[in-house]
């Protein structure tokens, strides 16, 4: 438990608030683990290689831009393969349509809604490096650095912000 900071007896003490008895809390832990595995089998039935998340546009795919300021950065945003999951795709170009990095002062976040606070958007790429999946993946080993892509939801509202610029809101997809 070191590395959450939490005893074990804190651990026993938030499981016991949150679900009456540790009991509870692992029978909630089984059930949650096998919902969490259900749904991967839904989304990949023949496994994780079965779905490619971050591909490229194909040529000739449905591709929209959006430019959120006058400097070089426009936004693309796809459906490709998570399209039929009700997920689309998109990262950031430049003006000659080359990928970049989300720039520094950019920040995206969802629109809170009844049933969920608004929460930061991170990239993919971002968001294995939060979580320290070092072993499978790092910045060093993206198939190009200088890249990353973002995944939203069908029906999620954007808000993205610039310093000293307007915000921008946009709808997923537009």
């Amino acid at each position: 438990m070191e590395w959450l900071s939490l005893t074990k007896q804190e651990v026993m003490k938030h499981a016991i608030e949150a679900y009456g008895s540790v009991e509870h809390t692992m029978k909630a832990m089984e059930i949650a683990e096998a919902e969490n595995n259900a749904a991967i089998e839904r989304v990949c039935p023949n496994g994780y290689t079965a779905l490619q998340v971050g591909c490229m546009p194909k040529p000739g795919e449905e591709v929209t831009f959006l430019q959120l300021q006058d400097d070089p950065i426009v936004q693309v945003i796809w459906g490709g393969d998570l399209e039929s999951y009700q997920c689309y795709c998109f990262d950031f170009v430049n003006r000659e349509c080359q990928y970049i990095l989300t720039p520094d002062d950019v920040k995206i976040y969802t629109m809170a809604t009844a049933f969920s606070p608004s929460i930061q958007v991170l990239s993919m790429e971002d968001s294995l490096e939060k979580v320290k999946v070092k072993l499978l993946y790092s910045h060093a080993t993206r198939c190009d650095p200088n890249w990353e892509t973002y995944v939203i939801h069908e029906g999620t509202i954007l808000h993205i912000t610039q310093q000293n610029h307007p915000d921008h809101f946009l709808h997923i997809p537009i």
